[in-house]
């Protein structure tokens, strides 16, 4: 056991330890001071980089969305694209097609339709293809060998009663002994005056 520390050592202990509990929370309080103080000058800094990651990934957010729009709005332009050029394909085809009607219709030499006799009531219509004989001398001394009206077909539209009066009114209007050569189309009666005219 220990001796016994007399009164005057033990205070001096005690004020020894009281000393040193001072020195340590004094030292404590001055660290704490120190870290707040780096705390305070680091936190703001710290809080800055915060609100740039932030912005940054907003940013980043915003610019997927704008690119997801602008791939939307390319497949949307590329899709009409497609469709105007189908469009036109076959607009162009349509075009092709008209310039070879046009072209057949200019290269066909059109019928020319002489009428003889009247449609009315009871009269039928028959169809007498007309030719000139170039052999003819009658033709081959006038002007009508030369018309050019003979190098297309030529149609007698005949309005008559019967086969046999229609006969006679073509062979009236262009003889044969004139270098008129005719024949009666088959179906010979097309119309009435009340029907195709």
């Amino acid at each position: 056991m220990p001796a016994p520390l007399p009164a005057d050592n033990m205070q001096v202990a005690q004020i020894d330890q009281f000393t040193q509990l001072l020195m340590v929370l004094v030292v404590s309080l001055l660290l704490g001071i120190a870290a707040t103080a780096t705390f305070c000058r680091t936190v703001p800094q710290i809080m800055a980089r915060l609100f740039r990651t932030v912005e940054a990934e907003q940013k980043y957010l915003a610019l997927l969305k704008d690119g997801y729009t602008l791939r939307e709005r390319v497949r949307s332009l590329r899709n009409e694209s497609d469709a105007f050029a189908d469009r036109l394909s076959s607009q162009e085809t349509v075009l092709r097609r008209l310039r070879r009607q046009i072209a057949h219709a200019n290269s066909r030499v059109p019928d020319l339709i002489h009428e003889v006799g009247e449609p009315r009531s009871g009269n039928n219509k028959y169809l007498v293809r007309l030719s000139v004989e170039s052999t003819s001398a009658l033709i081959r001394t006038t002007s009508e060998l030369y018309n050019p009206m003979w190098h297309h077909t030529n149609l007698i539209e005949v309005w008559a009663g019967s086969r046999e009066e229609a006969r006679h009114l073509a062979e009236l209007a262009y003889s044969d002994k004139l270098g008129y050569q005719k024949s009666f189309i088959e179906s010979n009666r097309l119309a009435s005056p009340g029907g195709l005219y």
